[in-house]
Parts: structure tokens; C-alpha cells; sequence
């Protein structure tokens, strides 16, 4: 047994696929592509070997499902009263609002079956913990009420299905993308997708002296923004974005990349989240570095190739000899 290689199974074998006009076409969400895009070791054993631990966990990847379901039902309870984004009525009507959901939310959690991912305080230093992290959101939510101001929140949750036929890259997608605004005015949309801490990794960097992007570290809500584009009719993309709840400065809540045309004056955004070419040829150029980047994995291939430090952080394999972190 070689690690890194398959030499008795065909990986593709255990991997859903539709035939697409007498061809198969893998199907996988902008999550697992990244995922292979960071280190094709790291995507097989976390997502074909799925190892568990014995104990629930109450970490990062359970209070990001927690914090997404939160902010899809805030928002989707503020659509409900006519107000497509925070601050357009007192921030007291709106922060009683994120209660509501944020503590309806907790209780869903503990109906949930154990092992099911769920996000339940069982200890005092946990409750701490959660009540921290209402207050986090808090302040996230007055910030998002200064960003954009001409973009309402239009979409929560958005499923892109198998059935939807929504090719990328050489495969069929499937996933769901966090929330999409829109500003009709302009005939924009952008994709937002909510993260702890966007500090790195989230941006579109550029060769020297030309205007050819290289891949980032998280392609995902390129991705989104792509297979969006046809939904979204005569709307173009402004943007695909990432939030980071944990922000404790306006520069710290926001990271990926933007149409400078459209979001040239907007003070959460800096030089190096605009983009360098028209964001309609970003989408296509980055869509063909990720075909290029998991051209191998349609052949099986799962080499030990952490393309980035940070794909080796939260990977389950402690003694893997090209570990960077």
C-alpha cells in the first residue's frame, strides 16, 4: 500500500455521476473542489474516508453551520417585513430580530440528533462561548448595514441541484451558495459567502505585468458566481465576496473580488479586492485554472500536494511527510 495512490480501485467508481450527451460527468460542490484544488490527499480522506471522532464536537465547522442558518432566517424574517437590508429601520427593531432567531436557533440545535453536526452548549465555559458569539454577530450585522448600501439582500441559501444541470469546470455542480445581493439600479448581483475570519487566501492576486489572475486559496464563491450568472438573467456580477462574522474592524470583515466599476468607492473594499480585467472574464479565467486544477481527479488521481499551507490545517492526517502546518 502506497499512500497517495490507488492501485486496486477506481476512484471514480464511488463517485456520483449524470451522463451528459453519452458522457459522465462527475458531480461535486464548490466545497469539495476546493477542497482537491488544496491537496487531492486531504479531499480523499476527509471526503471518501470520512474518519469521525468518538465525542460531538463544538468547534469552528459546527458554529459555522449555526452561524449561516442563523443569518439565512434573519434575513429571510427582515424580507418578511418589507426590508431588504440592516438599517433600514432603527437598529433596535433589527438587533430584536437577531435574537429571536438567534435563540430559536439554539433550540433547533438541541433537538437535533446527536452526531448530526449540532451546536449545543453543555458546559458553562460553551455558554459563554455562544453568548460571545451573539455579540459577534451583532456587530457584524451593524457593519453589513454601512456595506454596499445599494445592494438589498435578494437570495439565502440558494441550492444549485444536480437536476439544475449547472456544468463547471468539466463536472455538474451541486451545493448550495450562502446568499446573493442584488442592486437593480446598477443590473448587478454579487455572491456573499459568511466565514469566520477572511484575513488571507480570498483574493484574486494578478501575474506581474500582465492581467492574468492565479488561482486563489478559495475559489468557492468565484464558483457560485459563475453558476449564478445564468439564473440571475440581465443582472451581471459585481462581486464574489466573503464576510468574516469575526471581524473586529471594518477592514477585517470583507475579502475576495470585486468589479472596481461598480464598487470603486466603497470603504470595505480595498485596492487588492478589484478586480484587474471585466469580472465576466475573471469568472471564465478562473473557471478554467480550476478545470485545469482538477483535471486529475476524473482520472483518480490523489496525490500528497497541498498546493498551500492552509490545506494542510484542518487535514485529518497528522504523519503525512509534505505536511506545511
Amino acid at each position: 500500500v502506497t499512500r497517495g495512490r490507488l492501485d486496486r480501485l477506481r476512484l471514480t467508481d464511488f463517485l456520483r455521476s449524470v451522463r451528459e450527451e453519452g458522457r459522465p460527468l462527475l458531480v461535486l460542490s464548490p466545497s469539495a473542489i476546493e477542497r482537491y484544488l488544496g491537496c487531492p490527499y486531504t479531499w480523499f480522506v476527509q471526503s471518501r474516508l470520512a474518519p469521525s471522532t468518538l465525542d460531538e464536537q463544538f468547534g469552528p465547522r459546527e458554529e459555522g453551520s449555526f452561524v449561516h442558518a442563523v443569518f439565512a432566517a434573519f434575513y429571510e424574517a427582515l424580507a418578511d417585513v418589507g426590508c431588504g437590508r440592516v438599517g433600514e429601520r432603527p437598529w433596535a427593531e433589527d438587533e430584536r430580530l437577531l435574537g429571536e432567531v438567534f435563540h430559536a436557533q439554539v433550540q433547533r440545535e438541541k433537538q437535533k440528533e446527536p452526531g448530526n453536526g449540532r451546536y449545543v452548549a453543555v458546559s458553562s465555559a460553551e455558554g459563554l462561548h455562544l453568548r460571545r458569539l451573539y455579540r459577534l454577530m451583532a456587530n457584524s450585522l451593524r457593519r453589513q448595514a454601512r456595506f454596499a448600501p445599494g445592494f438589498k439582500v435578494a437570495g439565502n441559501e440558494v441550492a444549485i441541484n444536480v437536476e439544475d444541470g449547472v456544468d463547471y469546470a468539466g463536472v455538474r455542480l451541486r451545493g448550495c451558495a450562502d446568499r446573493f445581493d442584488v442592486n437593480e439600479e446598477a443590473g448587478r448581483f454579487m455572491v456573499i459567502d459568511y466565514k469566520g475570519s477572511v484575513e488571507s487566501g480570498y483574493n484574486v492576486a494578478t501575474k506581474k505585468g500582465d492581467d492574468e489572475p492565479v488561482l486563489p486559496e478559495h475559489p468557492q464563491a468565484l464558483m457560485y458566481a459563475q453558476a449564478l450568472r445564468e439564473r440571475m438573467g440581465a443582472l451581471h456580477c459585481a462581486g464574489a465576496l466573503y464576510l468574516g462574522y469575526r471581524a473586529k474592524k471594518d477592514k477585517d470583515m470583507v475579502n475576495g473580488v470585486v468589479d472596481g466599476a461598480v464598487l470603486d468607492d466603497e470603504a470595505f473594499i480595498s485596492k487588492s479586492n478589484r478586480a484587474s480585467l471585466s469580472f465576466d472574464a475573471l469568472l471564465d479565467a478562473v473557471e478554467a485554472l480550476v478545470a485545469e486544477g482538477i483535471a486529475g481527479l476524473a482520472e483518480g488521481r490523489i496525490p500528497q500536494q497541498p498546493r498551500w499551507k492552509g490545506a494542510c490545517t484542518y487535514c485529518p492526517v497528522p504523519d503525512c511527510e509534505r505536511r506545511l502546518s
